[in-house]
């Protein structure tokens, strides 16, 4: 699955708000993103935050 670096953010935009547990189904319901494409960038985070990060 490819997650682009806008859909990211969505996620790193809820994740900055920091009202929310990331494991909360509410919080995914903040963004635009699939229930699959959100387990994905849980799973994956740490190689995401790097590609469009660069950290």
């Amino acid at each position: 699955m490819e997650i682009s670096a806008e859909q990211f953010q969505e996620y790193r935009d809820v994740q900055d708000s920091g009202e929310y547990n990331m494991y909360d189904p509410s919080a995914r319901s903040m963004t635009s993103l699939t229930k699959h494409e959100w387990i994905h960038i849980i799973k994956n985070y740490s190689e995401l935050k790097e590609k469009y990060e660069g950290e």
